[in-house]
């Protein structure tokens, strides 16, 4: 089912946005440890993940999957690694607080293997490879707006969350439940690759 009203898309990706998931964790966990401000150059990084992911699985790797069943396994695998990956990281470096553990890149990165890509590529973005440029292009401005504003959203969330809790930041504790979260989404899309 794909969305062509441009208020239930928007409905439909802010309800997907707003879900807990890899990137939002990442953001979060970042808000809490460095604050809001440090947590802003890490926006750049979600939206271009999402963009890269959708815009490669709607017009490259979708037929090829749809084609070799096999190929959309091996990718949920590869992101479930790079979750453990970033939790691993989390977790080594919970006892400092001042160097920032969560990277763009580990958000980029992290958002290009997100699950919620083939979501939005697939059950929420109407055909972009059907459509002028200008329309889809007006349909990417949209979806952009609405990931930087959830972004924020979460990013203050955890600022709010790590002032009212500072002693569990600077124990690394916040780092540690990031963690966790982490490995628990891999563990869900290493037993939804195996289904």
């Amino acid at each position: 089912m794909r969305v062509s009203n441009p208020i239930v898309f928007a409905g439909a990706v802010i309800l997907l946005l707003i879900t807990p998931g890899p990137t939002n964790t990442l953001l979060g966990t970042s808000g809490a440890t460095v604050g809001a401000l440090r947590s802003l150059r890490l926006l750049p990084a979600e939206l271009g993940g999402y963009l890269t992911s959708i815009l490669v699985l709607t017009l490259a790797v979708g037929p090829q999957v749809t084609a070799h069943p096999a190929l959309g396994c091996a990718l949920r695998l590869v992101s479930a690694l790079y979750l453990v990956f970033v939790a691993s990281r989390l977790w080594r470096h919970s006892q400092s607080r001042a160097s920032p553990t969560i990277t763009a890149r580990h958000v980029f990165i992290t958002t290009l293997l997100n699950p919620k890509g083939v979501v939005f590529a697939f059950a929420i973005f109407p055909p972009l490879s059907t459509m002028p440029v200008s329309a889809a292009s007006l349909w990417i401005a949209g979806f952009s707006v609405l990931v930087v504003l959830i972004a924020l959203g979460w990013i203050f969330l955890g600022t709010v969350l790590g002032a009212r809790a500072p002693r569990a930041v600077e124990a690394g504790t916040v780092r540690r439940i990031g963690a966790v979260i982490l490995i628990v989404f891999a563990l869900a899309l290493t037993a939804s690759a195996f289904r």
